[in-house]
């Protein structure tokens, strides 16, 4: 009110009238708006986590927050460690966010001001604020795009153990969980967020997901497999042991779950226990690596075996006529680079680097 009040006079005090004092008031408000679109650190605990910002790394203890507020702008990449938890809010929409450990995210906002979180990996839980909008933000990992009501929600981005036993043929790759604790959500395979459930592959049809219902997305090159199940009691008991610790700087709602004993008394629901994420392995680099290893081999094999083969065919022509002794040291010499050179090549062929 003061400050509109000060605009109104100036405006008089020129001469302007009151039009020039509404401009600037105006103004003013869009650009502090804009200003307050954030996400702010409150809370972390455990071990060390990584934060990203502005492109420059810094690794932080959980004490940092005492004397120190942390903003997250647009960009933004969190990344927790083994027994690592953070939590923040964006701002102004009152939307909390808790990073479970072994998990890298990264923070934008589209054009339209909703927020986006990319999940690289690993485990988060979305509780909406009051001030959110509908949707309120848009969580995408990998292919798999979720559209967020107003709610309580889980996400996890993970290499099941289940596919970590079975190996999947050398090649792993994560698989999309949402868990609904309350609320509305929806979820598709989509390209773009940007263009929101619009920019979907395939024609998909939006997912819905209901309150108390879990759904999975597993999508590879030739097939998309989406399951429905009731909610695992195991993620519910996961939350409840990491549930949110911190003060936000605006209230949440209450964030404590019950489930247990309605999914009981149902029959339809038992409690299995649900591990945390593990650290993501880059499963592809041992891949990577032998590629690197079967080419050296390959082109090392190759390039002595060809100059061998060379020096043995220049000492034949070139030293012949005149020296035939020459010659026959020429092209016993020659055999040590095309014996290294073949030996090269067979060794190549016991790395069989496996390909998606």
């Amino acid at each position: 009110m003061q400050l509109k009040r000060a605009w109104i006079k100036l405006g008089e005090t020129q001469g302007k009238g009151f039009g020039i004092g509404w401009f600037f008031f105006i103004a003013c408000v869009l650009v502090t708006g804009a200003a307050a679109q954030e996400g702010r650190v409150f809370y972390a605990h455990g071990t060390e986590f990584t934060l990203f910002l502005g492109g420059q790394q810094e690794i932080y203890g959980p004490g940092i927050l005492n004397s120190l507020e942390i903003s997250l702008r647009n960009g933004d990449i969190i990344r927790t460690g083994s027994e690592s938890f953070l939590e923040f809010q964006f701002l102004p929409d009152g939307t909390g966010i808790k990073v479970a450990e072994n998990t890298s995210i990264q923070i934008t906002w589209r054009e339209d001001r909703l927020p986006v979180i990319t999940i690289s990996y690993g485990r988060i839980r979305v509780v909406t604020g009051s001030q959110a909008r509908n949707p309120a933000l848009y969580v995408q990992a990998g292919d798999g795009t979720a559209g967020i009501r107003n709610g309580d929600f889980c996400f996890d981005y993970v290499i099941s153990a289940e596919d970590s036993l079975n190996g999947g043929g050398g090649f792993l790759k994560p698989k999309l969980y949402l868990y609904d604790f309350r609320g509305f959500s929806e979820v598709a395979v989509a390209g773009n967020v940007e263009a929101g459930f619009s920019g979907r592959r395939n024609d998909w049809p939006v997912i819905p997901v209901n309150e108390g219902e879990s759904v999975s997305l597993e999508i590879n090159a030739s097939l998309s497999l989406v399951e429905r199940k009731p909610l695992d009691m195991g993620i519910v008991d996961y939350w409840n042991r990491n549930n949110f610790q911190g003060t936000p700087p605006m209230p949440l709602p209450d964030t404590a779950l019950d489930f247990g004993t309605a999914a009981q008394t149902a029959g339809t629901l038992q409690p299995q226990a649900v591990p945390a994420p593990q650290p993501e392995y880059d499963f592809t680099g041992s891949q990577r690596q032998l590629t690197r290893v079967k080419n050296a081999l390959l082109i090392s094999g190759l390039t002595l075996t060809v100059a061998g083969i060379a020096a043995q065919a220049a000492g034949y022509l070139v030293l012949s006529p005149n020296d035939p002794a020459g010659v026959r040291v020429q092209i016993a010499y020659g055999f040590i680079p095309i014996g290294i050179g073949i030996s090269a090549i067979i060794a190549s062929l016991f790395f069989n680097p496996a390909f998606p």
